[in-house]
């Protein structure tokens, strides 16, 4: 039975594209097994899928640091100085996790943000297929999707730091390859190498939002969004959930996933009051970041209940966690960070989306979505009040536009077919079982 090894890390939006391979990958009657961060272990071993932990910190201890605001800001000595907190990490990750991985493979398919695939590909002398949530390979098309406005003719020159990722711990690359096996080589090699080539990479969002560059090299694709398909099948509302729907409009979904604000209760108290402001009723995805409610409804700050502003209204209900893919259907709209998973979800879903981004790839996506007009201007946290926030939602929920494009997308996001696309390739790589 051929098999293949996965290597992600980052949050679960980085985790669940892959598993949703991984699985497909099962049931097409391929070996499947994971290496990712341990927070996930659990959830992923639910699915029958082997799990190898890499690392022993735990993604949330990491975004719950203070440090982690350096690589959030893109200040370039924020962005150093968390770099350097977090070291002993990324070691964990990279020479200790990735030279620990052993057993029988035939292919390695890796998050492409994860440079030493390739010397794990190279150890175990398997082809490399990499996966990407955004546009990786370089394009004149647009820039590097951390820059926020086209450079012209220096587009394609704002990809080049992929080419030098290896610059950042070089150490860990050389011990990482000692460790393999390996020859020593030039921190200056191109990484994400396969086959005497660059590796295929598949990009798992819509064409449909955001369509292939025709300058891409014939082996990068944009293959839609790999869902979860039967992630949550077994949940339903709760009855207090259930009687919140029931009781007014559908209501806004308001959440920020996996990020970690500076001040969780500052941003509650932000969300709740702009929730007053506006006149609608939301859901509050209580998050990593676990939001509650806050003055000025001076209620308890309690998860999976409604808030009443009056007797006859229920406003805001406060729920620690649902399957996007079976919570948004019920919303009238939804508001978030901005990673590719939970952008994936609102569009899946049909919904205008607003984005509130914190950093890495959310700004780009917060762009697309006001570009494509499915969704107001971005606003940035640090930039965000409740009298800001409060416009938005009204121009979320009032604008016709928004909605029907919104709708339009998701009946083209339903006709993509990347877990077909994705075996076919696979099937090219390793063959059939």
């Amino acid at each position: 039975m051929p098999s293949v090894t996965f290597i992600t890390h980052g949050t679960r939006g980085d985790v669940e594209p892959l598993l949703a391979q991984a699985l497909n990958l099962h049931d097409a009657g391929y070996k499947a097994r994971i290496a990712g961060p341990m927070d996930f272990k659990s959830w992923v071993v639910g699915y029958g899928i082997d799990y190898v932990v890499l690392g022993n910190s735990p993604v949330r201890d990491m975004l719950h640091s203070a440090e982690v605001q350096g690589l959030i800001g893109y200040n370039p000595f924020k962005i150093w100085r968390a770099m350097k907190h977090f070291k002993s990490q990324f070691r964990e990750i990279i020479v200790d996790g990735l030279s620990a991985l052993s057993g029988d493979t035939d292919l390695i398919v890796a998050h492409a943000s994860l440079a030493a695939a390739s010397d794990v590909a190279s150890a175990f002398n398997v082809p490399l297929i990499l996966l990407s949530p955004v546009p990786f390979v370089p394009t004149s098309k647009h820039p590097n999707i951390l820059i926020p406005f086209s450079l012209g003719p220096f587009n394609s020159m704002s990809h080049w730091p992929l080419r030098f990722v290896r610059l950042i711990f070089p150490s860990f690359y050389r011990e990482l390859r000692q460790r393999l096996g390996l020859p020593r080589t030039s921190i200056f090699t191109r990484p994400f190498q396969s086959e005497g080539g660059d590796a295929p990479v598949l990009h798992m969002y819509s064409p449909a939002l955001l369509a292939r560059p025709d300058d891409w090299r014939p082996n990068a694709e944009v293959i839609g969004y790999c869902f979860l398909d039967h992630e949550g099948e077994s949940w339903q509302p709760s009855a207090d959930l259930q009687r919140f729907l029931g009781a007014g409009p559908p209501p806004i979904y308001i959440g920020f996933g996996s990020m970690v604000p500076q001040d969780p209760v500052e941003l509650s108290r932000l969300v709740t009051e702009a929730v007053q402001i506006a006149g609608v009723r939301a859901i509050i995805g209580a998050g990593w970041a676990a939001l509650s409610v806050e003055a000025p409804l001076n209620n308890p700050d309690v998860t999976g209940q409604a808030i009443k502003e009056s007797d006859e209204t229920d406003k805001i209900f406060v729920l620690d966690s649902a399957p996007h893919h079976k919570l948004f259907p019920l919303c009238q709209a939804v508001v978030h960070h901005g990673g590719a998973g939970t952008t994936a979800a609102g569009l899946r879903a049909g919904k205008p989306s607003l984005i509130c981004p914190f950093g890495f790839d959310q700004p780009f996506w917060g762009r697309i979505i006001h570009k494509n007009q499915l969704g107001p201007k971005p606003i940035a946290l640090k930039e965000l009040t409740a009298s800001k926030l409060a416009a938005a939602l009204i121009e979320l929920t009032s604008d016709q536009d928004y909605m029907e494009n919104a709708g339009h997308l998701a009946e083209k996001i339903a006709l993509d077919r990347p877990k077909e696309r994705f075996l076919a390739l696979v099937e090219e790589k390793i063959g059939r079982p």
